[in-house]
């Protein structure tokens, strides 16, 4: 392997390493739960249009995203719901299917 290879592929690993550690990781439960007590609508401009929404019958929503993820060539659904009260804002969350951590 010639030195600038070397070079070349020790500054993109430190490049790949630095942006992990600056950009950092965050439990997909601390993210729903940093939701709960916010607005719908400030939920739904973050998030864009929920891919499903069920009213119950107490007067609240259920509104619910999904995405696709591949772990070692397998796919999965990833859905995270979130019960919208009367009063528009977050009370509940779940999820399943989902990674157990994610990039912020």
């Amino acid at each position: 392997m010639t030195a600038f290879r070397e070079k070349y592929l020790f500054a993109t690993a430190a490049t790949v390493v630095l942006l992990f550690l600056t950009t950092g990781c965050v439990s997909t439960a601390d993210v729903m739960k940093s939701w709960v007590g916010e607005s719908e609508s400030k939920l739904v401009s973050r998030w864009g249009a929920p891919d499903a929404s069920v009213q119950t019958g107490d007067g609240k929503r259920v509104v619910t995203w999904k995405t696709l993820w591949n772990s070692s060539g397998n796919l999965y659904t990833c859905r995270r719901s979130f019960t919208i009260g009367a009063e528009g804002k977050v009370e509940r969350w779940s999820y399943s299917g989902c990674p157990g951590y994610q990039l912020r």
